[in-house]
């Protein structure tokens, strides 16, 4: 099998969309989260 570049969407940027994206970025994907509303007030 050879190792061919993998891009990743996650629908949802909470907390588990979060840390998936994270978890994924660290391990060498490439990621997109994709999130509904237009800014997360946890966050700010």
């Amino acid at each position: 099998m050879t190792n061919q570049p993998t891009e990743i969407a996650i629908v949802g940027g909470g907390m588990v969309g979060g840390a998936l994206a994270l978890g994924l970025a660290q391990h060498g994907f490439s990621v997109t989260v994709i999130e509904h509303a237009r800014t997360c007030t946890v966050y700010r």
